[in-house]
């Protein structure tokens, strides 16, 4: 039963809510754009430049965050990952799954240690989302005490969310807007837990 309510889960990912950016793709106009396409824009203050590492398409906020999709932040790690192999096509392809074991790194033995800033909004949010995977999935969010690998969920100006995906080791933050539902919460824990956008990956209509 926890497995078909972990479908529901899944599903958040897809349709839950996640503001999306809006990038226009600009035509190369010399050999170097065609190696490396970027289109700045501006939104909620922040810069975006459309990049390309290795094979991969990023979105480069502010010029210092790699975004893989609109609201995944990647490690350092991962960005040298991609730029050295390209994302691992067993990650969408392969096992017909939403989580790799090559690219992104599980929690061990599927336990979260978490903190919530003080000025955290609604905080209720995180502790519904924290029930709703305590109810219907093996999951287990635990309060940190020392750990050295946890999550914290803090607040972020503007109307996106983010995300770090799979365990990046030490503290990762969830940055959750103020006007973030308890489904946009369940949205980017997913992406903590190592899950991608179910609708972006290319065997979706195999």
């Amino acid at each position: 039963m926890k497995k078909l309510r972990f479908g529901l889960i899944v599903a958040a990912l897809v349709f839950a809510a996640c503001d999306k950016i809006e990038v226009v793709a600009l035509e190369p106009q010399s050999e170097q754009q065609a190696l490396m396409t970027r289109t700045s824009i501006s939104d909620d203050g922040h810069t975006y430049e459309v990049v390309t590492v290795g094979k991969t398409d990023l979105v480069l906020m502010d010029g210092t965050t790699y975004l893989l999709s609109d609201d995944i932040i990647l490690s350092p790690g991962q960005v040298e990952f991609l730029r050295q192999e390209g994302l691992p096509q067993e990650t969408i392809s392969a096992t017909r799954a939403a989580v790799s074991t090559k690219f992104v790194e599980y929690w061990p033995n599927g336990t979260i240690y978490y903190t919530i800033a003080n000025n955290f909004l609604q905080p209720e949010r995180v502790n519904n989302t924290i029930e709703h995977y305590h109810d219907n999935t093996g999951i287990r969010f635990v309060p940190r005490t020392n750990q050295r690998n946890y999550i914290e969920f803090v607040n972020v100006s503007g109307t996106t969310s983010w995300s770090y995906i799979g365990m990046i080791g030490e503290k990762q933050q969830i940055q959750i807007s103020a006007g973030g539902t308890m489904g946009t919460v369940l949205h980017e824990v997913g992406h903590a837990l190592g899950m991608y956008h179910e609708h972006e990956r290319t065997d979706r209509n195999m």
